[in-house]
């Protein structure tokens, strides 16, 4: 039953991962690409304001993974477990859809975000940018962080388990200081966005024991502390979109926010890795090709989405729930009892 409920109430974080890659997709389909901000790729007779805000569902899904990841810790026996899992959840999809993306835009898409065949390897890296080549996909660069903090959350969980939340404590307000020391050095830690991985494992300490308890207030104030120092002046719009998550993640402890599951929004999220992979060059160069058609604004913008949706939802069967499985298989064999070896031992 405790697992049931478990599930059930995840799949509310499904919905928040449908409404962050939505927001991220908007952004890019009608803003990021249009006329207000960068190359005029794609032209609308939208009214996109709204829109050009967007691009803070990223901020979402790095609370989410703070959630999320804290929750996969606590699932793994030792850090090889933990490597596999995540192995299997990120770097088989997204080889594939940098493959496809590299192709689709190579075939199709406009000068600007065509990446050379060197950019593609140095990106099947995961960190292009330390080999001073583009990202096969401009959205990519999030995932160096999500990286960044596997590498050091299971270095400081597995070496200080029973003291983990003291230690990741004391590690984020190193990384808050070499941020404000020199933003370069900042990001092989995680960067500004230790506030928001902050945020989510707070939020799930509180899940899990159904209180605010002394750490789980320490890990949510450290996100406050540390997202006053390092996010001050974004304006008064992206503050009350911050604290708007905020608020949804306090109505999801408090299951007030359980209907939402039912949506098409947790459907959305479901997908939203592989969404997120393949939206952003292969959309817009869909909405730069439509441009030259009398299709314009909504009609155009619904095409792409449908399009790319249908092709996250393939990545997502074909691709990205078969690596999972194949995941959980290799983390089941490695738990299996050597049965061959104690046959032998009895004879």
């Amino acid at each position: 039953m405790a697992a049931m409920h478990l599930k059930s109430r995840v799949r509310v974080l499904d919905a928040f991962r449908g409404v962050a890659v939505a927001a991220v997709a908007l952004y890019h389909y009608t803003y990021r690409w249009g006329p207000h901000d960068g190359p005029d790729l794609v032209h609308s007779s939208l009214d996109v304001s709204l829109f050009s805000f967007g691009y803070l569902g990223v901020d979402l899904f790095f609370i989410i993974s703070g959630f999320v990841i804290f929750l996969t810790l606590e699932q793994c026996r030792d850090v090889r477990e933990f490597a596999i899992r995540r192995f299997a959840r990120l770097y088989p999809p997204f080889v594939v859809c940098s493959l496809v993306t590299f192709a689709a835009v190579g075939a199709f898409g406009p000068p600007e975000l065509k990446v050379g065949m060197a950019d593609l390897l140095a990106g099947l890296t995961m960190h292009g940018t330390y080999f001073h080549r583009q990202f096969v996909d401009g959205a990519y660069w999030s995932l160096v962080y999500e990286v960044h903090f596997y590498f050091w959350i299971a270095v400081v969980y597995f070496g200080f388990r029973k003291r983990f939340v003291a230690a990741w404590l004391v590690f984020s307000f190193l990384a808050v200081a070499v941020q404000l020391m020199s933003a370069r050095f900042g990001g092989l830690f995680l960067g500004a966005f230790v506030a928001y991985f902050n945020a989510g494992m707070g939020y799930y300490l509180r899940y899990k024991r159904h209180r605010l308890d002394r750490e789980s207030a320490s890990l949510l104030v450290s996100a406050l502390i540390a997202y006053l120092l390092l996010w001050w002046g974004r304006g008064l719009f992206v503050g009350l979109a911050v604290a708007g998550m905020v608020v949804a993640f306090e109505l999801f402890l408090a299951g007030l926010l359980d209907w939402i599951r039912y949506t098409g929004l947790a459907a959305l999220g479901l997908i939203s890795y592989s969404l997120y992979l393949l939206h952003q060059n292969i959309g817009v160069s869909l909405l730069a090709a439509l441009d030259r058609t009398p299709l314009d604004g909504l009609p155009a913008l619904l095409i792409v989405a449908v399009a790319i949706v249908c092709l996250a939802t393939a990545m997502y069967f074909l691709v990205e729930a078969p690596s999972q499985s194949l995941g959980r298989k290799w983390v089941a064999r490695l738990r299996a009892p050597a049965a061959a070896p104690a046959v032998e031992a009895a004879e």
